[in-house]
C-alpha cells in the first residue's frame, strides 16, 4: 500500500516541480491571474507533496543520514 501512495506522490512531485519550473519560465506569456495560480499557489501544494514524500521516505532517510553505526 504504502508504494502505491509513493508512486503517485512522486508522479505528483514531478508534476508540480515541472509546473513551477514552466510558470516561472512562461510568466509574462500566461499572465498574472494563471500565474498565481499555477505557480503561487502550486508552491504550496509543492511543499505539502515534498513534506509527504519525506514522511514516507523517512526509514530510508533516517538509515542514510542519521545511522551511528555507519562503516566509514
Amino acid at each position: 500500500m504504502k508504494q502505491k501512495i509513493l508512486r503517485i506522490v512522486n508522479l505528483l512531485l514531478g508534476i508540480l516541480i515541472l509546473s513551477q519550473f514552466l510558470s516561472g519560465y512562461f510568466r509574462k506569456e500566461i499572465g498574472k491571474p494563471l500565474f498565481e495560480v499555477l505557480h503561487e499557489d502550486g508552491a504550496i501544494l509543492l511543499l505539502i507533496v515534498i513534506i509527504l514524500h519525506f514522511l514516507l521516505n523517512w526509514g530510508s532517510v533516517k538509515n542514510s543520514y542519521f545511522n551511528k553505526n555507519k562503516i566509514k
